[in-house]
């Protein structure tokens, strides 16, 4: 439509446009359509100077699927931006949320080999690896193209100047990392402690998952326990890699309200 005259006559909210310079503002016309404000040659802004069109014309027929977190599960602004600033919101196992569309792109990170996340109706993203069942892809919408929404990068109005934007972490998300048994046998304890009870051990060379990790100090120095996908806590010395890793951010097990 560019170059194009029209009418406006009122204001509503819809989908964001125009990335992080965007707004939620689009605009009836005299096409008998609605445009976003961010694409018009108009100084607005309509708030201000426009009728609103009614809280009809915002009523959105949303999917909302029922969906329940299997492991501690980090929530994104989004899943193509890998800065773990960009968390917004923390679910530990077991919590219920509802599932608005999903995305599935190349430039995600993918979790255990899945780059197929969802978002939320906290206005973020968590990982289908996280989830006890698949989303159904025929059900429930994909998202369409994802705004690159970046941390501490915010601008109402077009034009206006923008202060630098950080560089991102160089750290690969993962959440739930392959880790391999470098010992005869990997005690899983209770709590992260060595004098926690044991409930279970893994045997040299078994694979093992680790969801977020937690500190710990005794009189030797100083290490960190990972959180299993058995709900267990095995100690980092135990296993052959890294469990925090030189390239692989691992969220600590408190973030989720856990020990």
């Amino acid at each position: 439509m560019s170059g194009d005259n029209m009418t406006v006559f009122c204001w509503t909210h819809g989908q964001k446009f125009g990335s992080d310079d965007g707004d939620r503002v689009w605009l009836w016309t005299d096409k008998d359509c609605y445009v976003p404000q961010y694409d018009l040659e108009y100084s607005g802004p309509a708030e201000e100077e426009l009728n609103y069109c009614g809280e009809d014309s915002e009523e959105k027929d949303i999917t909302r699927e029922p969906m329940r977190i299997k492991y501690h599960a980090e929530c994104d602004l989004n899943p193509n931006v890998q800065n773990p600033q960009a968390v917004t919101k923390y679910y530990p196992a077991g919590t219920d949320i509802l599932a608005t569309c999903w995305t599935n792109s190349s430039e995600t990170v993918g979790i255990l080999g899945d780059t197929v996340y969802v978002k939320t109706t906290d206005d973020c993203f968590t990982g289908q690896a996280m989830l006890t069942h698949h989303v159904d892809l025929d059900d429930v919408p994909n998202c369409g193209p994802l705004a690159r929404r970046e941390v501490n990068r915010t601008s109402t109005f077009k034009g206006r100047s923008l202060p630098p934007v950080p560089e991102p972490v160089k750290l690969q998300p993962r959440y739930l990392i392959n880790v391999t048994v470098g010992e005869d046998w990997a005690k899983c304890h209770e709590l992260p402690s060595l004098e926690s009870p044991v409930v279970r051990a893994y045997p040299w060379d078994r694979h093992i998952i680790i969801q977020c990790t937690s500190p710990y100090y005794n009189g030797s120095g100083t290490g960190n326990f990972g959180l299993t996908t058995d709900f267990c806590y095995v100690s980092g010395d135990d296993i052959w890699q890294s469990i925090m890793g030189d390239y692989i951010y691992m969220p600590r097990c408190s973030n989720f309200g856990v020990p």
